[in-house]
């Protein structure tokens, strides 16, 4: 049985894949597997996984119907065999000591459950910094952390080892369409309500590639769908009237700091939130007639 689990979605991920999976491959921990759903893609995708399969038997290639990430990692999951589950997307790397350095945390720390780390965005070449993550290292304190998120921090996925375990009491991670580019961020929600212990490291450790093709290239945020995470989830700590405040407030505050630089497409999205799911009708019209009168009364609106 391999100690961990690699999990991979890929929608017609052609250009990148074979860099992912090198990256992987060049890791100086070996004793993984990597389990890639190919999510119904139509170019050449599955040709590029089967050839890595063919000569690596770590590598697993699993196929569905387009049904979006949430899916696509769940499936690759019901098929791991590892204690841990890492994930890396279909175009993102990992540095070669990513895993190694991980572990090493689980043998100090044996009480740890997900450990992630900082890392580093970038756009063609590695060389190309576009931004560097800083995350807060050593051990997290899961109360503080859990209410840092549901104000809106994530972590990268393909930072997050984490053992299967938990993963599994909390059902994995959600699959309704609304919530999709989110769905990582719910599972961490819900893994932290249920008292799973976090470790972090401050040590670029990924390398997240920014491109035209992404899923979130017009929303990097993924507000919305963040929102909808967030109520799909099955949260213990706080209730659903809880639950509706914190989201109208967040989805205000959003809406009023990006007013300006929000398409009409996103602007409608948002305030689509105050009617399904927050059923807030009477703050879903004002909205919608204060915006009639345009963007400047809205703001002063809301400063006020």
């Amino acid at each position: 049985m391999p100690l961990v689990s690699i999990i991979t979605p890929a929608y017609n991920a052609e250009k990148y894949i074979a860099e992912t999976i090198e990256s992987v491959l060049q890791q100086t921990f070996s004793d993984w597997e990597m389990l890639i759903t190919d999510d119904g893609s139509t170019d050449n995708t599955a040709l590029i996984i089967k050839q890595y399969a063919e000569k690596d038997s770590r590598i697993i290639y699993l196929y569905q119907e387009n049904g979006k990430q949430g899916k696509a990692r769940n499936l690759a999951i019901k098929n791991a065999k590892g204690t841990y589950l890492a994930f890396i997307d279909a175009d993102d790397l990992w540095v070669e000591n990513k895993l190694e350095k991980q572990l090493a945390i689980y043998k100090q720390y044996p009480e740890v459950d997900l450990i992630y780390t900082s890392g580093i965005s970038f756009s063609g070449s590695i060389s190309n910094v576009i931004k560097v993550f800083h995350e807060k290292a050593g051990m997290i304190d899961s109360t503080e952390m859990y209410d840092t998120m549901l104000k809106g921090k994530s972590l990268p996925n393909l930072s997050v080892i984490v053992k299967k375990s938990w993963v599994d009491k909390v059902g994995g991670l959600g699959e309704q369409p609304e919530m999709q580019n989110a769905e990582d961020y719910q599972l961490w929600l819900k893994l932290l309500d249920r008292g799973c212990q976090m470790y972090g490291i401050d040590e670029s450790l990924f390398y997240y590639r920014l491109h035209e093709n992404q899923v979130t290239t017009d929303d990097s945020m993924a507000f919305t769908e963040a929102i909808h995470a967030v109520f799909f989830a099955d949260l213990t700590k706080i209730n659903r009237k809880e639950k509706r405040k914190i989201l109208i407030n967040r989805t205000n505050k959003y809406l009023l700091h990006y007013i300006d630089i929000i398409s009409n497409e996103q602007i409608e999205k948002i305030l689509n939130l105050y009617k399904n799911p927050l059923s807030d009708y009477r703050r879903y019209w004002l909205n919608r007639l204060l915006l009639l009168l345009g963007k400047g009364v809205f703001k002063r609106y809301y400063y006020r």
